[in-house]
């Protein structure tokens, strides 16, 4: 079997795969978009869409209490902590 070769492999087609596959490409490089599930858009086409952030104007106006830390920690759990607590943390704050 021949070897494949590529300037840039980037794994999983959701909206961040596809914006960095595109973003290199634009730029020139010869990408392999790599997606494990039948259909592309991971996370993200599951989603509706929607962002999770803390603090936002929606929730002061609606009086509910929420920060970074309630955030990292709901995230950690929903990712049953597996998911990187740098990468989670940079993301909250």
């Amino acid at each position: 079997m021949a070897g494949l070769e590529t300037d840039i492999v980037v794994i999983g087609a959701g909206a961040a795969g596809f914006a960095a596959a595109l973003t290199a490409a634009d730029r020139g490089a010869e990408v392999l978009l790599l997606e494990k599930a039948a259909e592309p858009g991971g996370s993200s086409r599951i989603c509706g869409g929607l962002l999770a952030f803390a603090g936002t104007a929606i929730q002061h106006r609606n009086r509910i209490a929420d920060s970074n830390d309630l955030l990292y920690r709901d995230l950690m759990v929903v990712g049953q902590n597996s998911s990187d607590p740098a990468i989670v943390r940079a993301y909250v704050d």
